[in-house]
């Protein structure tokens, strides 16, 4: 009887062991792992300012995918960004209501399966312990932490990349030429969220082409064929939508003009700079784009049309100064494998304030460290370099683009996939080099990644110019809210951090009003003015101080000071009305609340104001022929 327990246990262990090992275990565990980071992560950031009160992009892909969920599919005009996240945004609250936590919650779901998938796709190309490596790195990886609940597309290029990689390397392996065509509709997909994704698609189909181990020339044609008909799939409903609404050349999108312009102008830093000073967001840079673009060529102009102005443009400017352009993109290839994640929208290290796991994490397990791993790994395996071509390939890709057009984060997301599978690589092979003694190979490999380590390092981005941008606009939501408190407590730390222009002066000075803190707001905004390019926001909040403080003759003359720099305000004209209306002529004011009301219609402090003038005044508004 004992010995029969023994041999049941001895069975018992080697079936543990055994499963232990198993492709199924390490799916399950590191799925599970990923998922619980990723749902501690997002319980923690509910507190942060944008979570609900969205910026930017988020901003607008939620609005977007509200009006498709509401019964636009369709769309008007030429889509200027990439459709398929705001269509699978629409598609989840056509299901679940307009309810971001769920959205949110479905989306780390995918990003714990991309880690799953890059498990998969490590073990093919370079065995299980690679792919174990691999799986488990990006689980903890901070930045996909961060990204995979943003109601941003980004979560899409982890996904897109890692399923394209596991076919990819089942198509290499096996040669079902079904992977082929499977592959192409990853990539097609993945174009419909980055359009730079179809460049792979061409990498790829160039490869396959020249690749005589991939059998005769018309096997090769044939498999080409089918990658690049998988990725045609995908992308031909929507190139016919943007036929229908006026292009020809948009296959996705028509700002690749656009794009290529803020990325490679005369005055082009490198990262994000919007065509406006202050006009960021997506829906500013559309309508500049074309506002822009139509008032310099002097005629209406296609989506097409505005695409080739801003790419001729540029190109006149890399004409002009060459020597300028190529210092440019040096910098924009240092940006690109910084260690800083250079943000356009929502950052990093904001979030961190918030998160103590996104901290502790981003702290060391960062781009600064992933790719000098990735590079070792490509190095060690460089014996087996044909093999590896494609993967090295796109990493290629995927840098040109960001060094073509511009650096930001969410924009170098698209390799992690591909480094963390080189890392994984690279630990594996590490440790049998160390097991089977031939530490001879790691000199090479260990140098080429501390060199790597070194440019991370080098400071040309900064962490505290971004948080001071991220204080910023989370002190205009808090104002927003009513909590004047905390906006002015933000505005603070911003101006502390270096945002020095004048909107950042002015708003701390707007909520130190609205708290009560006359004296420190005037202070504030005096101290601003000698170097205030925007003179005329300075002057009108010293107007409506005075106003408060019941300087009346002072609050008209800094109002009227304002007007003479700026008669387009529809701010300046309702504080002048104002000062205008408590100087006692009121008959004077009304012109000025009307103005402002005709500037901006939906302004409700003139027509408030308005209102009481004339009721001051014994007049109506049918007697001055008002519009309402």
């Amino acid at each position: 009887m004992f010995i029969i327990c023994n041999m049941d246990a001895h069975a018992s262990i080697k079936f543990t062991l055994k499963w232990r090992q198993s492709g199924f275990f390490w799916t399950a565990a590191i799925f599970i792992t990923a998922f619980i980071v990723r749902l501690i992560y997002l319980l923690s950031i509910r507190r942060v300012p944008f979570y609900i009160d969205m910026i930017i992009d988020s901003r607008r892909y939620d609005e977007w995918a509200q009006a498709i969920a509401a019964g636009d599919w369709l769309g008007s005009g030429v889509f200027y960004q990439a459709p398929l996240y705001p269509y699978f945004l629409a598609g989840l609250y056509s299901i679940v209501g307009h309810n971001l936590f769920w959205a949110r919650l479905i989306q780390i779901l995918l990003g714990s399966l991309s880690c799953v998938l890059c498990f998969q796709s490590g073990r093919l190309f370079f065995g299980r312990a690679a792919g174990i490596a691999a799986g488990i790195m990006l689980a903890f990886y901070a930045p996909a932490i961060f990204f995979d609940p943003l109601i941003q597309k980004a979560c899409f290029d982890l996904f897109f990349m890692s399923a394209a990689l596991v076919l990819l390397g089942s198509g290499m392996k096996y040669g079902a030429w079904w992977t082929w065509a499977a592959v192409g509709f990853v990539f097609g997909c993945f174009t419909l969220t980055r359009e730079s994704a179809l460049l792979l698609v061409l990498i790829l189909a160039g490869w396959i082409l020249l690749e005589p181990r991939a059998g005769g020339i018309k096997r090769r044609l044939s498999f080409a064929g089918l990658l690049l008909f998988g990725a045609a799939l995908p992308l031909l409903p929507v190139y016919i939508r943007n036929v229908r609404f006026g292009s020809v050349m948009s296959l996705t999108t028509y700002n690749v003009g656009t794009s290529f312009y803020i990325g490679n102008n005369s005055s082009a830093t490198g990262t994000y700079m919007p065509l406006r000073e202050s006009r960021g967001a997506t829906e500013f840079e559309e309508t500049d784009a074309g506002e822009l673009a139509m008032c310099e060529a002097g005629r209406s102009l296609a989506p097409d049309e505005i695409s080739r102005f801003w790419f001729y443009k540029a190109m006149r400017e890399i004409r002009a100064a060459p020597v300028v352009w190529l210092r440019l993109l040096g910098v924009k290839a240092a940006l690109s494998i910084n260690r800083i994640e250079a943000i356009d929208t929502d950052d990093i290290y904001f979030y961190e304030l918030f998160s103590a796991p996104l901290r502790i994490l981003n702290s060391f397990w960062n781009f600064g460290l992933l790719l000098p791993l990735a590079v070792a790994g490509i190095v060690m395996t460089r014996h087996r370099w044909r093999n590896l071509m494609p993967l090295n390939l796109m990493i290629a890709g995927l840098l040109a683009g960001l060094i073509i057009f511009y650096v930001v984060a969410r924009y170098r997301h698209a390799m992690i996939p591909l480094l963390v599978v080189f890392a994984g690589a690279a630990v594996a092979e590490a440790w049998q080099a160390l097991r089977r003694r031939r530490q001879r190979e790691l000199p090479g490999p260990v140098l080429a990644a501390l060199i790597v380590f070194i440019l991370c390092r080098l400071p040309i981005a900064s962490k505290n110019e971004q948080l001071a941008t991220s204080y910023f606009n989370a002190a205009g939501i808090h104002y927003k809210r009513g909590e004047y408190g905390m906006a002015e407590d933000f505005y603070r730390k911003s101006l502390e951090l270096g945002r020095l222009e004048t909107a950042g002066f002015v708003n701390l000075a707007v909520a130190l009003m609205n708290a009560g803190e006359l004296t420190e707001a005037r202070q504030l905004l005096e101290k601003a003015l000698p170097d205030a390019p925007d003179k005329a926001s300075i002057f009108v909040n010293l107007g409506n101080i005075a106003i408060r403080e019941g300087r009346t003759t002072d609050a008209l003359q800094l109002c009227m000071r304002a007007r003479g720099i700026n008669r387009d305000s529809p701010e300046i004209e309702n504080s002048l009305g104002l000062a205008l209306a408590l100087s006692g002529k009121r008959e004077e004011s009304i012109a000025h609340f009307q103005r402002a009301i005709e500037l901006k219609p939906d302004y409700a402090s003139p027509r408030r104001n308005l209102a009481l003038t004339l009721q001051d005044t014994q007049q109506t508004t049918a007697s001055l022929g008002l519009s309402r």
